[in-house]
């Protein structure tokens, strides 16, 4: 579970890397994108697929990268994919620190267009470690 989070986690950086060079990033009031435009969303184009077509594309996505993907997907058809994710020493800030984070995506679709909020941070808790 731990690589598939990872593996969906590349998945909104490598989109956000197409979003003229904004990612999201982590701020006192949580995760907002460094587009003064949208703070708290990121727009993609995809000129050619519809907007069943990118909810699809999403679902299936996501199909690949988690073991049981009815327990993380809230969806609204063809409008909308929530993801709940969880990770556990996600973010290592030392060998002996390290966070773990539990959060939700949202993807909204329209015909050639993926909106993707920012994420939702529910919770980020620590853990020191001993060598």
């Amino acid at each position: 579970m731990k690589k598939s989070l990872f593996a969906l986690a590349m998945l909104i950086v490598s989109l956000t890397s197409f979003a003229e060079g904004h990612i999201f990033v982590l701020s006192p009031s949580g995760m907002l994108s460094t587009n003064p435009e949208t703070p708290d969303y990121l727009i993609f184009d995809y000129p050619e697929f519809s907007q069943s077509d990118l909810y699809e594309k999403v679902l299936l996505t996501v199909g690949e990268h988690f073991t049981s993907p009815k327990d993380v997907l809230s969806t609204v058809e063809n409008k909308q994919v929530s993801i709940a994710c969880t990770v556990g020493k996600g973010v290592k800030r030392t060998d002996f620190h390290s966070f773990d984070i539990s959060f939700k995506l949202v993807f909204e679709f329209k015909d050639n267009k993926i909106k993707v909020n920012a994420p939702i941070i529910n919770r980020m808790t620590t853990e020191i470690g001993r060598a």
